[in-house]
């Protein structure tokens, strides 16, 4: 009982953070302001607030979570979006503090990926009986993106060898360790931030994972990889519909509805996907306009929070970020 009042205590701090703006985890996230399709510059969405974050530090200077047992944890995507947002800020300011940051952060990366080119979320390793696999694409794919961008810049063969490597294990499938769940002969690739039994693919984890495919790509045109970005773009092209709610938008396929962020986060990548692949762009700005007039009309806005707000209550998570 003691856990079940602890859980809805962070749920509700967590709720006002998010409603106040004063979540690091929150912050609306649109489409990034340096982003130029086919280049290696500004990130899709605007990650730059992620440079500034005010809580503890390790030894290593890598942002430290506490979690549900206030214990030190490094979480590998957070330390990645903090990469990816001193990036952004220095491109913004031309600040060399920035950019050290940046390739600190991708050293760190490189001297603390595993043999199998991967970085485990705390919370996989905490609940291997929930996962499949203790990877997860969205960290993959972040991973590569900021990666590429150093390598872009500085020309250091590690980054890239390191990228490739966490990259090949983002494809990979499933069933052999991989966060890639491959479909039809392999026609259909669908990228997965947490594979867990029963299959529930997080719609925005989909897509940053996609990130660091098109990045790579950028610079490496083999087929193997050309291939498998042209197959999970078509494969999300079709599976885009089956996240629409009617009057909001799913934050998964399990048919957990999105926060109002998730749900502007969706907006903002849809926007980077119409400008990154003009060929589908119809697509994704169709997607995208039946969307924003969801978010813009103000009884399905409440509906969607009323539900968000019931389904926590239903289903409260094991823990609760800062």
């Amino acid at each position: 009982m003691t856990q079940r009042f602890s859980t809805y205590g962070g749920l509700i701090r967590r709720g006002f953070k998010m409603l106040s703006g004063s979540s690091y985890y929150h912050v609306p996230q649109p489409l990034g302001k340096h982003y130029h399709p086919n280049q290696l510059h500004g990130y899709y969405n605007d990650l730059a607030h992620k440079a500034f974050w005010h809580g503890e530090y390790d030894p290593d200077g890598m942002p430290l979570n506490r979690d549900d047992r206030g214990e030190g944890v490094i979480i590998p995507t957070t330390v990645i979006q903090k990469g990816l947002g001193h990036w952004e800020q220095w491109l913004a300011r031309g600040d060399f503090h920035h950019l050290k940051q940046a390739q600190h952060i991708a050293d760190w990366l490189v001297a603390h990926q595993d043999a199998r080119g991967g970085w485990s979320p705390w919370f996989m390793l905490r609940f291997p009986q929930d996962y499949l696999v203790p990877y997860s694409a969205m960290t993959q794919g972040e991973a590569v993106s900021l990666l590429m961008r150093l390598y872009h810049r500085t020309g250091q063969a590690t980054y890239r060898d390191s990228a490739q490597r966490a990259l090949d294990l983002m494809l990979l499938g499933v069933e052999n360790g991989g966060t890639a769940r491959h479909w039809g002969n392999g026609e259909q690739i669908i990228l997965d931030e947490f594979p867990q039994k029963p299959m529930s693919i997080v719609l925005n984890g989909w897509i940053f994972a996609l990130y660091g495919l098109v990045d790579f790509v950028l610079v490496d045109s083999s087929p193997s990889y050309t291939v498998a970005l042209e197959r999970t773009v078509l494969t999300l092209v079709t599976r885009l519909e089956g996240y629409d709610m009617g009057y909001w938008s799913r934050y998964d396929s399990r048919g957990t509805i999105a926060s109002p962020f998730y749900h502007d986060l969706h907006l903002a990548q849809l926007e980077a996907l119409a400008l990154t692949f003009p060929e589908h762009a119809t697509t994704f700005n169709a997607v995208h306009h039946t969307w924003a007039r969801h978010r813009q009309n103000p009884l399905k806005r409440a509906r969607a929070v009323g539900m968000k707000t019931l389904q926590k209550l239903q289903r409260p998570p094991r823990f609760v970020n800062q």
